[in-house]
């Protein structure tokens, strides 16, 4: 059986490494090296920054949201009636106020676009209209 040119070729070619491939060789190695090297850097940032937003959000947030409501308070029980009055606050309203002044926030409603048309259903899902063409059609059949 005899092989083609391109076979021997190959065959030599792989079978004895030349000076050219390992230096390409070690080129491709010293890449991956960097490239991994790269790669964990950047997984290691990662990891800190979500060990960092954890810590920040789960411990230290509330930590913080209870110290300013604390002083929130502290601040409005020293003033005294009349200057509450003033304000418009009465001495008893301070508790649900501060309570009230660091609630967690929600998502503001979506308000429609100027010149839209809300219609609001009745709580089964469907309007009155379609509430009885449905009755009609159940009692027709």
């Amino acid at each position: 059986m005899t092989t083609s040119g391109y076979d021997d070729i190959q065959k030599r070619f792989f079978a004895e490494p030349s000076a050219y491939q390992t230096i390409d060789m070690q080129r491709m190695v010293a890449e991956a090296h960097y490239l991994r090297a790269k790669e964990l850097a950047h997984l290691g940032r990662l990891a800190r920054a979500s060990v960092a937003g954890f810590f920040r959000a789960s411990l230290l947030a509330p930590v913080v949201r209870w110290y300013r409501r604390r002083k929130f308070y502290q601040e409005l029980m020293k003033l005294d009636d009349r200057t509450l009055a003033d304000i418009g606050i009465l001495r008893c309203d301070i508790p649900q106020m501060v309570r009230n002044s660091y609630a967690p926030r929600t998502a503001p409603a979506e308000t429609p676009a100027a010149g839209a048309t809300v219609h609001h259903l009745p709580a089964g899902g469907k309007s009155a209209a379609a509430q009885s063409d449905d009755t009609d059609r159940s009692l027709a059949a």
